[in-house]
């Protein structure tokens, strides 16, 4: 049983939707809840999967463009930050960075949207505890934590993919799994240069004070 208590008592909720798994269940409980609640879907573009169950269950979507972007390093690969505006907080979305193929290095130089005076009370997002977490992030999300002017909540924080994926199915929810990853080419690649990988990942870390562990 998924358990949102929160939901009821807010003045203006909104749900963090990826698309994904976790956050298609949690969005399917919500509607129930709160039919009023605000759908916030962060991705540069729509993926087909996520296009059509915004357009099965008619739902009216925001977003924005992220207030930064920048790569980070890692071992031997490469992670871009997005970086969204939540007011005066920031929350960063992490993709792993292909070299290779189609280069998408343009799409990581959309207009910004430097900063978002965020209207919602609480936010509702599909994040688990046990998410297999890029390495750059480091410790998990606390369950519940201010961000900017918002109380971010994680109802599914206990649960496992196995829950998420057995409690889809129960409700016949439509879903099709999908990768985020980013890819840039040979070229753009080379024009990285070097960088001091270990100032940049300390960088990071310090720019997230929320990140720390429950």
């Amino acid at each position: 049983m998924i358990k949102i208590p929160q939901i009821k008592e807010a003045e203006r909720p909104a749900i963090l939707f990826s698309g994904g798994k976790d956050s298609l269940l949690l969005l399917d409980e919500a509607r129930k809840l709160r039919p009023d609640i605000t759908v916030i879907h962060f991705y540069d573009h729509l993926q087909p999967q996520v296009e059509r169950i915004i357009k099965l269950w008619d739902l009216d979507v925001l977003s924005w463009r992220p207030s930064a972007r920048f790569l980070i390093p890692w071992d031997d690969g490469i992670a871009l930050s997005r970086e969204y505006s939540f007011g005066d907080g920031y929350l960063p979305v992490v993709q792993d960075v292909e070299v290779g193929g189609d280069c998408e290095v343009e799409r990581l130089l959309l207009a910004r949207t430097p900063y978002f005076d965020y209207p919602f009370d609480k936010t509702i997002w599909g994040y688990k505890a046990g998410d297999e977490r890029h390495p750059v992030m480091g410790k998990p999300f606390p369950i519940a934590f201010g961000l900017g002017p918002t109380l971010m909540i994680a109802p599914l924080y206990h649960w496992t993919d196995e829950e998420v994926l057995d409690e889809i199915g129960k409700r016949n929810i439509p879903y099709e799994p999908f990768s985020d990853q980013v890819h840039m080419c040979e070229k753009c690649f080379l024009y990285l240069g070097d960088w001091d990988r270990e100032s940049s990942l300390q960088f990071f870390a310090r720019r997230y004070g929320f990140r720390e562990a429950a």
